[in-house]
């Protein structure tokens, strides 16, 4: 998520992506690639929408209480249901939750796990999830208790 407090920051933002070849990746990160744009108020949300950004979260307030609380719950409503072995896996972020334990992913974990939950049930072949030498997507299934099979050099999510 990114907030702005002010409409010139979001034209900092964007003027500077421009600047540096980056703007259409930036806007593609709002627009569709998950990245939250937060504005406090309805002057920052029509700069933002008026940069490419277009669908700002508002919260109810032009405050900053109200912002946070608007992002919380904007992150909340993203949280991923997985069936483990022993009853739902929540996956929010980075914050795995399941039978009362609390995981942090690291960032390659969270990468692959957001791979797979995007077509639940469907086999992938862990090379095409697994970047980096020494991690394997088999230590995550062992810590998300049984919400990720792994079978013949293929990977799925059970149930999102």
């Amino acid at each position: 998520a990114v907030t702005f407090t002010a409409a010139p920051q979001v034209q900092a933002l964007t003027a500077a992506a421009r600047a540096h070849g980056y703007l259409g990746p930036v806007l593609d990160g709002f627009n569709q690639g998950g990245v939250i744009a937060a504005c406090i108020g309805p002057v920052c949300a029509a700069a933002a929408r008026h940069e490419g950004i277009e669908q700002p979260v508002i919260p109810e307030h032009a405050r900053l209480g109200s912002l946070a609380t608007s992002v919380g719950a904007e992150l909340a409503g993203r949280r991923v249901v997985l069936a483990g072995t022993s009853g739902p896996v929540a996956v929010s972020g980075r914050l795995v939750a399941a039978g009362g334990q609390q995981l942090w992913l690291t960032a390659d974990e969270q990468r692959a796990l957001r791979a797979l939950c995007v077509r639940p049930g469907d086999w992938v072949d862990l090379r095409l999830i697994e970047r980096r030498p020494g991690w394997t997507v088999p230590k995550l299934a062992g810590a998300l208790d049984g919400a990720i099979e792994v079978a013949n050099g293929s990977v799925r999510v059970v149930t999102a």
